[in-house]
């Protein structure tokens, strides 16, 4: 589905046709801080720092995939992330 998206942006762009962009901003790292420490309590690493590496994050999806906390630590790190917006410009994931 990622591939897909990649593709049908790509062709938008080509043929420079407005579009809204999914974007998301930053994480507060305050939140992900508290997110990290809740982590390594399961032991599962995630680094503490200021940026939000989304390769990462997705690594620690992976890795609880199946778990007895999976459901829990999932919606935690949803509540970490900030929410989605739609704007014209193209600022990024």
């Amino acid at each position: 589905m990622l591939k897909a998206n990649e593709i049908t942006a790509e062709h938008l762009s080509k043929l420079k046709l407005q579009v809204l962009y999914r974007t998301h901003e930053t994480p507060d790292t305050l939140k992900i801080s508290k997110l990290a420490n809740i982590f390594s309590n399961y032991g599962f690493g995630l680094k503490k720092n200021n940026f939000v590496d989304p390769g990462e994050i997705q690594h620690v999806i992976d890795k609880i995939k199946d778990k007895e906390e999976e459901r829990f630590l999932t919606a935690l790190i949803l509540r970490s992330m900030k929410q989605a917006r739609y704007t014209k410009d193209n600022i990024g994931h």
